[in-house]
């Protein structure tokens, strides 16, 4: 029994041996040089983080953190995601310069429900600009998309964009809701 199990790894997550971890290296690195390309750094953020810093950020999503303590007992989490430990980052030092650019491709933690579409252990590619006051930014981000999935061989996909202040635009130009809300 105790050989069985020192012979798995946990359900949702993966060894990427030989070709495969080429592949992952070939991809992430065509992912960095297109981040790179337009002005972002690289941002590294700690596996483990301390549990204060996700409760009360990701409603329902808090339910899939996994959660430690040290021998302390310090409460601790996998990181669930790297938006979070970004806030984190800005507000712990507020001298780096603004708008930062910047991006991680990390791995998360999520103790999900393990199918197709998810799994425990995976890389975020995450990118964010921090001070931006205008929508140029956002323009970047989805232009960075695009040219990342172009880089790494997809040439027939979508990249649907959702913000609710627009969403909320269209539908007061025509007619269906008002400054209050809905009609």
């Amino acid at each position: 029994m105790i050989r069985s199990i020192a012979n798995t790894i946990p359900v949702g997550t993966s060894d990427v041996v030989g070709f495969d971890a080429r592949v992952k290296d070939y991809v992430l690195e065509k992912i960095k040089m297109v981040y790179e390309r337009y002005g972002f750094e690289p941002l590294y953020t700690p596996i483990l983080e301390n549990a204060e810093v996700f409760n009360g950020h990701h409603g329902e999503g808090e339910k899939l953190l996994f959660k430690l303590k040290d021998k302390n007992g310090t409460n601790l989490v996998l990181k669930y995601d790297s938006t979070v430990p970004l806030a984190r980052v800005v507000s712990m030092y507020p001298e780096i310069p603004k708008p930062y650019k910047r991006y991680q491709l990390q791995e998360s933690f999520r103790d999900d429900d393990v199918d197709k579409g998810h799994f425990r252990e995976f890389i975020q590619c995450d990118g964010d600009i921090v001070g931006a006051d205008t929508l140029v930014a956002d323009a970047e981000i989805a232009m960075i998309a695009h040219e990342g999935l172009s880089e790494i061989g997809f040439s027939n996909f979508t990249i649907r964009l959702n913000h609710r202040k627009i969403i909320h635009g269209i539908a007061e130009k025509s007619g269906i809701c008002s400054e209050e809300g809905f009609l």
